[in-house]
Formats: structure tokens, C-alpha cells, sequence
């Protein structure tokens, strides 16, 4: 069963911002946070977490730091 979409938002946005706060700031990389949604069903693919990304990008509600390693 997935959910509706702003339900799936909110989850999204708030799987991040617990994330952030337990690992000091530093976030989640992005297979992390792909594999914890999927396995709580806030999303049923990767295209459908991307574009849910790029709208928290768009509102200013997250940003995206790529990582090299």
C-alpha cells in the first residue's frame, strides 16, 4: 500500500530531518535514504524520489551536497 503523495511528502521530509539531527548534521547519503523509503513504502522507485528531492530543492526545504570520495 503506498500512500498519497503529501502524506509521502511529509514522511520524506521527516525521515531527513531525523536523520540530520541523529547524525550531527551530516544527512544521508542518497542509497540510504532511497532503501529506508522503500522500505517503509513512501516510494516505489527511484524516479519517484527524485522528483519528490527536487521539490523539497525547489522550496528551499533541503539541499544536496554531492560527496566525493
Amino acid at each position: 500500500m503506498y500512500l498519497k503523495k503529501e502524506k509521502m511528502m511529509i514522511l520524506i521530509l521527516l525521515l531527513l530531518c531525523v536523520a540530520v539531527v541523529y547524525a550531527c548534521h551530516a544527512g544521508l547519503s542518497y542509497p540510504d535514504l532511497y532503501q529506508k523509503c522503500r522500505e517503509c513504502f513512501y516510494v516505489n522507485s527511484d524516479v519517484a524520489l527524485r522528483a519528490q528531492l527536487t521539490e523539497f530543492c525547489d522550496h528551499k526545504l533541503v539541499r544536496i551536497k554531492k560527496v566525493h570520495s
